[in-house]
């Protein structure tokens, strides 16, 4: 697994895990990590979908 697969894998599950301490609200979860939410939804929605071109 390439490092950059494997960086992806473990930063969705750890925010999926990470979701409900903050009562499943993304928009919480995002504020707390000082991340754009729609950046965190696509991260939690598919870790692939945010590979660089």
């Amino acid at each position: 697994m390439k490092y950059d697969a494997l960086h992806e894998e473990l930063e969705s599950r750890l925010l999926a895990a990470l979701l409900p301490r903050f009562e499943n609200k993304p928009t919480v979860l995002a504020r707390e990590m000082d991340m754009n939410r729609a950046t965190l939804r696509k991260k939690l929605r598919d870790p692939s979908s945010m590979e660089e071109n």
